[in-house]
């Protein structure tokens, strides 16, 4: 999810993004890590987030 996040938005490199779901598998949460100066930054390992694998649900707002 992450990798899709980043390829949509130039400039913000993938392992900058996390993202989280609920106990249901849809999402919940899209973190952009950032540093002191508010650029980009890798995650830190063990923040929590899915792997980018796993496969998430998106409400589009819809019924």
């Amino acid at each position: 999810m992450a990798e899709a996040i980043a390829a949509a938005n130039p400039g913000l490199p993938a392992n900058a993004v996390r993202v989280t779901v609920n106990e249901r598998g849809w999402l919940d949460e899209l973190w952009l890590c950032l540093d002191k100066r508010f650029a980009y930054t890798r995650c830190e390992a063990g923040s929590g987030g899915v792997a980018d694998t796993a496969t998430v649900k998106v409400w589009r707002g819809k019924r």
